[in-house]
């Protein structure tokens, strides 16, 4: 476990090289700010919002999966709330957020962090599988190929004790938690399970489509998927750098570094100004989700449990 003053630093690194790259790439970025679409942008929050919405019903399954009550409305109530709590040091908060607002003990405790657990490697795998369909577009037979297993290895995830491996390769991580991850069951019907994760990635793929739509960038359809399999990954990545708060900074590094890659004809300082929209977009998508959650919680609040 990292000491509380290196979490704080991490965050302020992260700060650091989002502010360096603002700078070296102010030019670009105030031309992309400028000509943003409103409608474009408002259309990728609200299927932001809505990804986050899919993701609180897999929190629900998931939860369900460890012997917890189903509660769709107020877990999807809980997870929109705990956005914010991914932005402060640690990446423990938003986990913290949610056992509070349900009010769980420590075997709620315990499985709220395993369900974050894993629907944080979901939304790793979603992220991934997209950005390699992307990457294997010109090959239309393998980006479907790359998309299917996506869907398929997503579905499985949910759907079997995932948890029980992860906590039996990381006995640490076991002891953290304290629960056994051996008494589980199917969260859901596999049919629902595998809509969830079709629409979680439909959601997904409107959001950064919308995204770039709203960028006016001149961009070719080639270029254009490399650069949402750059966003894609990005995302991954700063998902997977857990001590840093909500990948500040890694994803934002890591789409301008795999977009040099991937569209080396692209400038520089575009493809930084992209992922700094994309950022300024996640912030909006952030808040979004909070307030909707808020109005969710109030309204599961006098909702029986089903």
């Amino acid at each position: 476990m990292y000491p509380r003053w290196r979490f704080t630093l991490l965050a302020l690194a992260g700060g650091a090289v989002l502010a360096w790259l603002t700078w070296h790439s102010r030019a670009d970025l105030l031309r992309v700010l400028s000509g943003v679409s409103l409608f474009w942008i408002a259309a990728s929050v609200v299927a932001g919002v809505a990804l986050n919405v899919i993701y609180g019903l897999l929190f629900d399954r998931i939860l369900s999966k460890y012997g917890g009550r189903p509660h769709p409305l107020l877990h999807v109530a809980v997870y929109l709330m705990s956005q914010p709590g991914k932005y402060l040091p640690g990446k423990l908060w938003q986990a913290v957020m949610q056992s509070i607002a349900l009010g769980g003990g420590q075997t709620g405790v315990a499985s709220v962090g395993v369900a974050n657990i894993e629907l944080s490697l979901a939304a790793v795998l979603h992220a991934t599988g997209l950005g390699l369909a992307c990457i294997l577009v010109a090959n239309p037979a393998l980006a479907i190929l790359a998309t299917i297993a996506t869907i398929a290895a997503g579905w499985a995830l949910v759907q079997f004790p995932s948890g029980r491996a992860l906590l039996a390769l990381f006995p640490r991580l076991r002891g953290w938690l304290k629960t056994s991850a051996e008494k589980t069951h199917a969260p859901t019907s596999a049919f629902v399970l595998c809509l969830l994760t079709v629409g979680a990635l439909a959601a997904n793929f409107a959001a950064s489509w919308w995204l770039l739509i709203a960028a006016h960038t001149a961009l070719s359809p080639l270029q254009l998927a490399h650069l949402l399999a750059s966003l894609w990954l990005g995302i991954a990545a700063s998902l997977l750098a857990l001590p840093i708060p909500a990948g500040l900074g890694v994803r934002e590094a890591a789409v301008a570094g795999l977009g040099t890659v991937l569209a080396p004809d692209v400038p520089t300082t575009t493809l930084i100004s992209i992922a700094l929209l994309a950022r300024c977009w996640q912030l909006l998508v952030d808040m979004s989700s909070m307030f909707a959650g808020w109005l969710l919680w109030h309204a599961a609040r006098h909702a029986p449990a089903h």
